[in-house]
């Protein structure tokens, strides 16, 4: 008895709470709250981004995929990460996490192949979404996640159309599982300040050239143009004036002038970045 208590003390003091069982409680993880699929279903749309066509097509996209290729492709749309449990956790953890917890949870009644378990997260509030693989996959199917993300899905949901986005990108995802070719990705949409740029610069050739066809060198097109060539031919003589009294003045003296070591340097540009941990895929944002 004496024994116990003095353990007792111990585990207060060292900051353990033992119960009166012997048992040492564990930390309580942080739970993702996105529902379970029932069962045989692929699509979670919790953010209401599907209409009702959209989301069974969807559906049978992923019957066929799984029953073909034992491939599980899973749909799922949220409002923000945090709404779900996820506080904290970029939206690749957060995928990590919701496989892991549902092939826990769904492995042992469903028989799922988890090791080729596909996740398609859309997190809408948060403006981002993620192509997550249960598992490391082999050849340039992280490439190929990565090009349906920017292509087919974001450049989709910076237009605000987030169904035809997930149904591209569900759709990219079942070609890749085939080894298919991907479908061709939409041209992006021209912004409205270029399409006014190139109105104003079609208009003015239209003019120019009604203005030479009428009057030729007597037009008003010929005397703008004229203009222009001049004013290009002084400054050009003029540049060429001052890199010829440049280089005559400069001269060669000692140590003075040349080029020295510095150069450009080549810190810039892309870096291939250290990899990736857990199964890949892609991230977007928009």
């Amino acid at each position: 008895m004496v024994a116990r208590s003095t353990c007792l003390l111990l585990c207060v003091l060292l900051g353990f709470t033992p119960s009166l069982y012997g048992q040492v409680p564990q930390r309580n993880a942080e739970r993702i709250t996105v529902p379970l699929p029932e069962r045989g279903h692929y699509v979670v749309d919790t953010a209401n981004l599907l209409d009702e066509a959209a989301e069974q097509s969807l559906q049978q996209i992923a019957e066929d995929l799984q029953a073909e290729t034992a491939t599980p492709l899973y749909i799922v749309t949220i409002d923000s990460l945090a709404a779900h449990g996820g506080g904290g956790l970029r939206i690749k953890r957060f995928s990590e996490k919701l496989l892991a917890q549902w092939q826990f949870e769904l492995q042992p009644t469903r028989g799922i192949n988890w090791s080729k378990a596909v996740l398609l997260l859309v997190a809408k509030n948060d403006r981002r979404a993620r192509i997550q693989f249960a598992a490391p996959r082999e050849g340039q199917q992280d490439a190929i996640a990565r090009e349906i993300m920017d292509e087919h899905i974001v450049r989709r949901f910076k237009r605000g159309q987030f169904g035809e986005g997930i149904m591209a990108g569900v759709v990219g995802l079942d070609h890749m599982t085939r080894n298919k070719p991907l479908p061709t990705a939409p041209w992006p949409a021209w912004p409205t300040w270029a399409i006014i740029v190139l109105g104003c610069a079609g208009t003015v050739f239209v003019l120019f050239s009604i203005s030479l066809y009428r009057s030729g060198l007597d037009s008003w097109a010929w005397r703008c143009m004229k203009a222009v060539i001049d004013a290009l031919s002084e400054g050009v003589d003029e540049g060429y004036e001052r890199l010829r009294d440049g280089v005559s003045g400069g001269g060669r003296s000692g140590h003075g002038g040349g080029y020295y070591g510095g150069g450009f340097s080549s810190s810039g540009g892309s870096s291939g970045g250290g990899g990736s941990s857990g199964g890949g895929g892609a991230t977007g944002s928009w």
